[in-house]
This record gives C-alpha cells, sequence and structure tokens, in this order.
C-alpha cells in the first residue's frame, strides 16, 4: 500500500467522506482491549484506558518513559524474566514484521506510590509490529490479557 492509500485509507475510511471519517484516536482510547503503543526504543507513546485500568498507572506516570523502565522485573523474584520475554516477543514481531504472541507468562507489576512493592500478575500479550509505508518498523501495539492470577486467560 502507497502513502498516498494509506492516508486516504486515514482520511476516508469504509469510502466514508471527510465528514463522517473515524476518528482512530478516539477509537483506540476505548477499546476495550488493553493496547500500548511503544517506539521503536520501546518508549510509551500511547496507552488506553483499559490498559490503564489493568496496571493500575496513571497516564501521566506511563507515556514518553521507557516501558522497562517502568515495568522492571519483580527484584524479589530471582526468577523473574519478564522482560526478557517481552523484549524477545518485541525484537521477534521487529524481524519478522508480523505479529508476535506470547504466552501466559508471570510479570509483576510495581504498585504505583509503593516503592519495591510489586503486584503478582499474569499476562497474555500480542506484539505487533507498526511498519510504515518505507517498509520501516517505526513502533509496536501491544494488545494484553491480564490476570491476577494464573488460569484467568
Amino acid at each position: 500500500m502507497s502513502a498516498d492509500e494509506r492516508a486516504d485509507l486515514i482520511a476516508t475510511p469504509c469510502g466514508a467522506n471527510a465528514a463522517t471519517a473515524v476518528d482512530f484516536a478516539a477509537a483506540f482510547a476505548v477499546l476495550p482491549t488493553p493496547c500500548v503503543i511503544f517506539d521503536a526504543e520501546f518508549v510509551v507513546r500511547a496507552i488506553n484506558e483499559a490498559c490503564l485500568e489493568a496496571v493500575g498507572w496513571a497516564r501521566s506516570d506511563l507515556v514518553g518513559r521507557q516501558v522497562f523502565a517502568v515495568f522492571p522485573d519483580n527484584p524479589n523474584d530471582p526468577g523473574a524474566d519478564g522482560v526478557r520475554k517481552l523484549r524477545d516477543s518485541l525484537q521477534q514481531a521487529l524481524e519478522t514484521g508480523a505479529a508476535h504472541s506470547m504466552e501466559v507468562q508471570r510479570y509483576d507489576i510495581a504498585v504505583p506510590g509503593s516503592a519495591g512493592v510489586f503486584q503478582e500478575r499474569y499476562w497474555s500479550v500480542v506484539d505487533v509490529p507498526i511498519v510504515g509505508a518505507d517498509g520501516v518498523c517505526s513502533g509496536f501495539c501491544t494488545g494484553v490479557k491480564t490476570s491476577r492470577r494464573c488460569g484467568w486467560i
């Protein structure tokens, strides 16, 4: 798809005219599935309401920050490997140009405002590369299923 075709699709999806075009930012914000958009350096660029609810953090504490700095491995769990597995999934999506799904993964998250306190969490993630008309990956859209206990997903 050419850059012009992409621009037409964004401006007038599904043959709509400019007056009825879809506001994709508004649609992203209200998706019921938790989603986050990272740039190629894994900096959070957008996060929807469902994802904010899932992680319990404020948007202002996440947007503009590197995801692994905000959500490091739990230092109290010597077997924590969430950062490595998420980074590997993102890298695979980048290298293949295709979505990559992770199996259910324990990836504890820091409790906002509680230094050193982590909450046990389980996640199933799909990482989708965002590839521009030039074929270059500019970032990722990550969709998340979450549970406080394994087995819910």
